[in-house]
């Protein structure tokens, strides 16, 4: 949004003060890490529901989620401008994604079954 923003404020011919130029470029470039980020824990969260409804399944992905966990402490300790940043969430959404499609085929599992 703030990208938008100043691009329309230089288009209407006003002069934007340099650090908020610098900081919406900064705020463009971040952006896919935190939609992905984003994305994949709002799925997270989904999945964990999912867990809990069918009554104590969690210890079939409980090490999945553990890891989980200690990626998310691991991230707390990183800022945008680190540059662990990228392989970091490249990891988060790998584990992310394994950890929902294992919830999903023992979910379709335990209806066949």
């Amino acid at each position: 949004m703030l990208t938008k923003e100043v691009r329309n404020l230089k288009w209407l011919g006003y002069r934007v003060p340099l650090p908020l130029v610098n900081k919406a470029h900064q705020a463009h470039q971040l952006y896919p890490y935190a939609v992905g980020l984003l994305e994949n824990v709002r799925a997270y969260e989904v999945s964990n529901a999912k867990i809990i409804a069918d009554h104590g399944q969690d210890y079939l992905v409980g090490s999945m989620k553990k890891d989980i966990q200690n990626l998310i402490v691991e991230g707390t300790k990183l800022t945008w401008e680190s540059y662990k940043l990228e392989p970091y969430v490249q990891r988060c959404i790998e584990a992310f994604t394994r950890y929902n499609e294992s919830v999903f085929q023992k979910e379709n599992f335990i209806r066949i079954s």
